[in-house]
């Protein structure tokens, strides 16, 4: 199974997913372990959005004179509280 890639002093969040029976069965039709498959898919996907947002932050840091955090969770805090989520940011889940 896949571990969690832990950050010094950096917390974790545990999820839960539900699927029923006919979703893990159609899991298993196209990957062996559909847990593993989830947990990368979402540590893909957050992988993606940290090299997103360092990248934007550091553009708009340089353009305005800011400091630049030292660490990618610090960016990514920064960013968050200058770019806070709006409904319209937000990705809608797949009914």
């Amino acid at each position: 199974m896949l571990q969690d890639k832990q950050i010094e002093g950096e917390t974790t969040v545990d999820f839960i997913i539900k699927l029923n029976e006919l979703e893990v069965e159609a899991l298993k039709s196209i990957v062996c372990c559909p847990c593993e498959w989830t947990a990368n898919a979402i540590h893909n996907r957050a992988r993606i959005a940290i090299d997103d947002i360092t990248g934007k932050y550091v553009a708009e840091a340089l353009e305005n004179g800011w400091n630049i955090p030292q660490t990618k969770l610090e960016i990514v805090k920064a960013y968050n509280e200058k770019h806070p989520l709006t409904l319209q940011h937000q990705v809608s889940p797949i009914l």
